[in-house]
């Protein structure tokens, strides 16, 4: 009879402390723990240490996946490391994970269900409000009419909008002739006027012109522009025919 020692080798099983066990072959690169009868490449764990397994003997060790058994010797099911099932725990998180989400985005269909249940409301049309049309002042009642027969009445001519103009009498003397022409005005010209005269002789051909300016008229106020030709002949007479207020 053969005497047997601790990490012997016969017929895909090894001789342990705690009798004959078979051999389990593991995955390349198992991180353990290691347990007797474990098989990771060709060497087999006794419990206490690694032994060298021949390639006949490793030969007759089933694949890590269970198959091609050996006969008379039972197959023994595949041992899962550590490193398998950790992504078995991560599936597992993540199927509840999404069991939470699919909970919460039922919960926010329901709401969103009897939102979109409740009756709309039926806009109401607003009537658009019709625009009133400011009443105009008639001849009586608006100051410029007014102010535009007092000016004609006192012997002005109308030059604008509000604005009046009269010619005074000419002052001649051996070298020039000059015409005081009063101005005034309903709205005021606070940024200056200008006024501008054609001189006719008898005939009534223009033979020159002439200007003048103020500085500002305020408004309700008369002031006077004089406009002066080079000439003493006193059968020359001006016209207006140009007023502008700024």
């Amino acid at each position: 009879m053969t005497d047997h020692q601790p990490g012997d080798i016969a017929n895909g099983h090894i001789l342990t402390a705690a009798g004959w066990l078979p051999l389990r072959r593991l995955p390349l690169g198992s991180p353990g723990p290691y347990y007797a009868g474990d098989l990771l490449d060709s060497n087999a764990y006794t419990g206490s240490e690694w032994v060298y397994v021949p390639v006949e003997e490793a030969a007759k060790v089933p694949r890590a996946d269970g198959t091609a058994p050996i006969a008379g010797v039972p197959n023994p099911a595949p041992r899962r490391s550590r490193s398998c099932l950790v992504p078995l725990a991560i599936g597992a998180a993540v199927l509840v994970v999404l069991a939470i989400i699919g909970g919460v985005i039922g919960a926010s269909d329901s709401n969103d269900t009897s939102a979109t249940t409740q009756p709309t409301p039926t806009p109401t049309t607003k009537a658009k409000p019709t625009k009133r049309k400011s009443p105009k002042p008639s001849p009586s009642t608006d100051p410029l009419a007014q102010a535009d027969k007092e000016a004609i009445r006192n012997g002005y001519a109308k030059v604008g909008e509000g604005l009046y103009a009269r010619v005074g009498n000419a002052d001649t003397n051996e070298f020039t002739t000059t015409w005081p022409v009063t101005i005034a005005t309903a709205l005021g010209c606070s940024n200056g006027l200008y006024v501008q005269g054609a001189i006719t002789d008898p005939s009534g051909a223009v033979v020159a012109s002439t200007n003048g300016t103020l500085l500002s008229l305020p408004a309700g106020k008369v002031g006077i522009v004089k406009l002066t030709t080079m000439s003493s002949d006193q059968r020359l007479t001006v016209t207006i025919d140009k007023v502008n207020c700024y």
